[in-house]
């Protein structure tokens, strides 16, 4: 059976594949319409109509396996439509040929932004890796449960999350960390029930702001609810540790961040420590 890993990068290097292959037909049809030197053969670089619907049905199997649900249009659609636009067999670079490769590209990106999303939700519930179903917290009924600190961060910041995340439990501190939690999040609906963690579970968020962090869509919806929280509150909620300069939505620069470029682990969980202690 193949991994959701392997799953995940499947689609991803077919999405590539596809954006390479149309940018290349714009430029192939724009450079025949300026008579210049065109290369290869066209009929390689279309997108074939069943090209789209094996990948959509790739897509389709993943969404049912993670989530248990097809695929919705609040998040994804499906290619369809926008094959009719395709002008391959007219002369130069049409107004017809540029809206094709507009919606091609918008399809592209946003089966992208889905996967992405479907990746983030099968990492949370586990179903890539269960080596730490067992640590931690992962025992409790969540449903129930208050943290001292609930973690916000995108995968590729996994590293850093996850030695702030074991100090704090060594500390005794209750700490929503998704490695944590793998045991009781599997099942779940993890849309509803992480909304509700990091806007009514936890007494700080700590939310890690990275590049990646800013364009997943799982990250986004973390965000957002953890915002929520903070525009009710009197005091401080969100608690900004910077690992790039990246700006984030809703997070002002004048708001006081840690930088984990200049502050050590041991102190980025000193200070944490601090801020739940005076809580």
């Amino acid at each position: 059976m193949v991994s959701s890993i392997q799953e995940y990068k499947g689609i991803s290097k077919a999405l590539d594949r596809f954006e390479g292959r149309v940018v290349a037909y714009r430029e192939f049809l724009q450079n025949k319409m300026l008579e210049l030197k065109t290369n290869g053969d066209v009929e390689l670089l279309v997108i074939a109509t069943g090209e789209v619907e094996a990948l959509e049905s790739m897509i389709h199997r993943f969404s049912l396996r993670v989530t248990g649900m097809e695929p919705e249009n609040v998040e994804w659609e499906v290619m369809d439509s926008y094959c009719s636009r395709n002008q391959s067999k007219k002369e130069g670079f049409s107004a017809g040929n540029h809206e094709y490769f507009r919606w091609a590209l918008l399809w592209i990106q946003k089966s992208r932004n889905y996967i992405e999303y479907l990746d983030g939700v099968d990492s949370a519930i586990g179903v890539t890796s269960v080596t730490n179903s067992e640590v931690g917290n992962s025992d409790r009924d969540i449903s129930n449960t208050s943290y001292d600190i609930a973690l916000s961060f995108a995968g590729e910041d996994r590293k850093h999350a996850r030695k702030i995340a074991d100090k704090l439990l060594e500390a005794n501190y209750s700490v929503f960390y998704d490695e944590y939690e793998q045991a009781t999040l599997w099942g779940r609906n993890l849309y509803t029930h992480l909304s509700d963690v990091y806007q009514n579970k936890a007494k700080y968020c700590l939310m890690f702001i990275s590049k990646r962090y800013s364009e997943k869509l799982w990250t986004k919806r973390e965000r957002e609810a953890a915002q929520a929280r903070a525009f009710k509150e009197s005091r401080e909620y969100i608690l900004p540790l910077r690992l790039d300069d990246t700006d984030i939505p809703g997070i002002e620069g004048t708001i006081g961040y840690l930088d984990l470029r200049t502050t050590s682990i041991d102190e980025v969980v000193h200070l944490i420590s601090k801020k739940i202690s005076d809580c």
